[in-house]
């Protein structure tokens, strides 16, 4: 199940904001029986200029909570500077809480997305 909420502001600043959740669940079959698994996120992303969003995310596993462990949750935020519809340069920091404490040191990352544009179609015949 999921609920996406999207808007976007009139005129010449370009500013937009969406707020997407989704809740998942599944079930295991195992020995012992079935094990009902499920989880939630809810991310908020918020686009400030031309070029740059920033976004935050919530997580949670273990809803609802597996026998005998503990539901984990994690907080993540995310800072990009789109450079084209190709390429963007995106900044990342996320923290796992489990076992009631922020575990480690958090995971951070800096990465260089780049996709190739599209194939033109091919023309009759095979090619191009």
């Amino acid at each position: 199940m999921d609920l996406a909420f999207k808007w976007r502001a009139a005129g010449p600043r370009p500013r937009a904001l969406v707020w997407q959740s989704e809740y998942l669940r599944g079930h295991c079959n195992l020995t012992a029986g079935t094990e009902k698994q499920g989880g939630l996120y809810s991310r908020l992303q918020y686009q400030f200029a031309r070029r740059w969003w920033a976004q935050t995310r919530w997580d949670l596993v273990g809803l609802p909570r597996p026998t005998g462990a503990e539901r984990a949750h994690r907080l993540s935020g995310l800072l990009a500077l789109v450079l084209s519809e190709f390429s963007a340069l995106r900044l990342s920091y996320s923290r796992l809480y489990e076992r009631r404490r922020w575990d480690g040191p958090g995971a951070d990352a800096v990465q260089l997305h780049h996709r190739l544009p599209p194939c033109p179609p091919l023309l009759k015949g095979g090619r191009a």
